[in-house]
């Protein structure tokens, strides 16, 4: 990377300038300010915006995530810092950098009323031998992370959240990935989503199959992972949901076939607003049902 110091007498004093920072192989500038240090002569920093605490200093102020296995508001929180600090990281890599310290509290901080949570002291260059290796440990860091900051703020209740226990097990999955496609399938893996947003995932997983676009088709056909969610159309669904089974495809699912699961939730898809079941009260009875098998399905997309 190297600096590009710009003076502005508006913007600009004694101590401070207005610049740009720009990476190695990309011609993109970032806005920044350089300050200058007191008693070091020729040497400056980069200004960080400012910010309300350091994560690990303030767990007790953090109060945005708390009850977010009840509280929609809560969850909200959690799904959102989630996605934007994963396309923090994946921006990072991008600009050939790592962090190394992802799983330490002290790496992030937070900021204004929202609580948006910002990662700090980002001071490493990934090497061109363990690139692969190095993105992979930060988000595995980012997972150990994620699960100290869970326990610490809901509790023990964030042990038995099994939406998040299952994102959280999937950074288990990277080590067959390229790195960049599964930071990606991190950012867009169910416990991110909204409910209306879950369902549609689901579904178009559906079209996928169909068309043989399912970014890894020919594993999910041959796949054994999906045994222990068949037969699938044994567990005792909500009344609404049988209808939908029923209407004009009685005997047409196969219980053992996982392709005919997904079939089924993209009809619940087109068909549940005639039932007049709010998308929550779906999102909720799939989930139910059928979360572990659908966290296994994004393994293939």
């Amino acid at each position: 990377m190297h600096f590009e110091f710009t003076y502005n007498a508006l913007a600009s004093s004694s101590t401070s300038f207005k610049g740009k920072l720009y990476f190695e192989g990309d011609n993109e500038a970032w806005p920044i300010t350089f300050c200058k240090l007191d008693h070091r002569e020729s040497f400056w920093t980069i200004a960080y915006n400012h910010f309300d605490f350091v994560l690990h200093d303030g767990l007790d102020k953090l109060d945005r995530g708390k009850d977010a296995i009840n509280n929609g508001d809560a969850l909200l929180w959690w799904q959102s810092e989630i996605k934007a600090l994963l396309c923090t990281i994946r921006n990072m890599h991008r600009k050939k950098l790592m962090h190394g310290k992802l799983k330490d509290m002290k790496s992030y901080v937070v900021v204004g009323d929202e609580q948006q949570m910002k990662i700090i002291n980002i001071e490493n260059k990934l090497t061109r031998d363990k690139e692969r290796q190095q993105k992979l440990q930060d988000l595995r860091d980012f997972k150990v992370m994620l699960r100290d900051l869970s326990c610490r703020i809901i509790g023990e209740e964030a042990n038995n959240w099994n939406d998040l226990t299952l994102f959280l097990n999937f950074f288990d999955k990277g080590s067959g990935y390229e790195d960049d496609i599964f930071v990606d399938q991190l950012i867009e893996h169910p416990f991110l989503k909204t409910p209306i947003e879950r369902i549609k995932l689901y579904a178009g997983f559906h079209q996928k199959i169909l068309t043989r676009t399912l970014r890894r088709f020919c594993e999910f056909e041959r796949s054994k992972s999906f045994g222990g969610y068949l037969p699938w159309n044994t567990k005792k669904m909500a009344g609404w949901m049988t209808d939908i089974y029923d209407y004009k495809h009685a005997n047409k699912y196969d219980g053992n076939r996982p392709a005919d699961l997904i079939r089924f939730v993209k009809n619940i898809r087109n068909h549940y607003a005639k039932k007049k079941v709010p998308i929550e009260v779906v999102d909720a009875e799939v989930r139910r049902l059928y979360s572990e098998f659908f966290n296994e399905v994004h393994v293939f997309s």
